[in-house]
């Protein structure tokens, strides 16, 4: 065989090798994604969509909205039954420090640490898995487990974190969910569970509401000399998605309101002291000239306390120590624009 043959054969079944698909890894916030490629995006900021080899932003990564066609850029963003392959945990990381961490587990599993244990809860399967954590592991007092998300991208005013819980023990310390943004920097405890004796399952729906700026969830709690243990099952993160962008001619109706990225919302949003647009457009000072709002922070601002009823401000919606004859209610809101609290005029009630 002539040498300018062999060259020949051997550059054709090099271009058969250079155009085969190969597995890569791309790297999102904690959550690893391996998608098939034939070659890496030409821009370092940017995610590959595994079926089309269609490059992204990484931005357009967990931001609740699905851009590629198998959705594989929002797989890793913390909605999970934990039922998959032991690594597969939807971009949930367990960070711990010493014994004390969060694993997962099933019902077998447990049955050899001779406790009580729950079922699954999406298959109430002995099979099944989800995350526990033993604050009885450990090696010294308050040391702490955290259970985090990948960084997700801002939430939606709407956006609800549902999930399932199981307790059992009796201790002062709490299990807490907090929301965390800047590299981690707490900026809210969303919720806290006092650990008591539970027979199931409970599922817990907490309103995280707009937060503008790149954030993650976090379930922490501490190493204990008390025996007891937390289980988290089947979590989501829902309605946490900008509306989508819209021609103007689809938001014309009277009832409707034209944000200036070019979202619709409907127009009983605007004004009420929540970024609902996803660009502040919906709370504009243009826009609510007309509208008389108080954060009560420094004063009553125009509203007149009557000294015959009792009034204060509350973070429960089913106080009813306002007896005014007209129900009326008030957002206070933190500089990102999470709901927190909620004041209420709820009429007398004879």
């Amino acid at each position: 065989m002539h040498r300018f043959e062999i060259l020949s054969i051997f550059l054709y079944w090099m271009s058969i090798v250079v155009t085969t698909e190969i597995d890569v890894t791309l790297v999102k916030n904690s959550a690893t994604v391996t998608v098939a490629t034939t070659s890496s995006c030409e821009v370092s900021n940017q995610f590959m969509c595994m079926e089309s080899g269609r490059c992204i932003d990484k931005e357009k990564v967990c931001d609740f909205i699905v851009d590629c066609q198998n959705a594989g850029d929002e797989h890793s963003c913390s909605n999970c039954t934990f039922d998959g392959t032991p690594s597969s945990l939807c971009g949930w990381n367990g960070v711990s420090k010493g014994s004390l961490m969060w694993k997962l587990r099933s019902n077998g599993a447990l049955a050899a640490d001779n406790q009580r244990s729950p079922f699954d809860h999406a298959s109430y399967s002995p099979t099944g898995n989800y995350m526990y954590l033993s604050t009885s592991d450990g090696t010294a007092l308050n040391l702490s487990a955290r259970l985090i998300t990948p960084v997700l991208s801002q939430a939606s005013s709407t956006c609800l974190l549902e999930f399932w819980v199981y307790l059992t023990g009796v201790s002062s310390n709490q299990l807490n969910a907090k929301l965390l943004t800047d590299n981690q920097t707490e900026r809210a405890i969303l919720q806290q569970f006092h650990y008591h004796a539970m027979t199931n399952w409970a599922k817990v729906n907490i309103i995280i509401g707009r937060v503008d700026v790149p954030f993650q969830i976090s379930f922490d709690s501490k190493h204990s000399t008390t025996l007891r243990w937390v289980a988290i099952d089947d979590t989501n993160i829902a309605r946490c998605h900008l509306p989508p962008i819209v021609n103007a001619s689809e938001c014309q109706a009277a009832d409707r309101f034209h944000c200036a990225r070019g979202s619709c919302i409907p127009k009983v949003r605007i004004c009420d002291t929540t970024d609902d647009c996803g660009d502040h457009s919906d709370e504009s000072r243009r826009l609510c000239a007309s509208y008389r709002t108080c954060t009560f922070n420094i004063s009553f601002c125009d509203w007149i306390h009557d000294n015959s009823i009792q009034f204060k401000s509350h973070h429960d919606h089913r106080d009813k120590l306002f007896k005014l004859n007209e129900f009326i209610r008030c957002w206070l809101t933190l500089p990102i624009g999470i709901k927190t609290f909620q004041i209420e005029n709820v009429a007398n009630e004879q």
